[in-house]
């Protein structure tokens, strides 16, 4: 069994915080069939929409 695993990380901007940068950290890393893990903070409809990959790219 072939297991995979890919960690991130990514600045967040002083005065916000990560949902800012978690959808464009999702689309980097280009998930397509993963597995993806949060915390409550990613449970926001454009963190979502970027991992299902329904987010506009570019």
């Amino acid at each position: 069994m072939l297991h995979n695993i890919v960690l991130s990380a990514a600045g967040v901007p002083e005065k916000t915080n990560e949902i800012t940068v978690l959808p464009e950290l999702i689309r980097v890393i280009a998930p397509a069939g993963a597995i993806i893990t949060t915390d409550t903070m990613g449970c926001q409809k454009e963190v979502a929409r970027a991992g299902s990959g329904s987010a506009r790219r570019g």
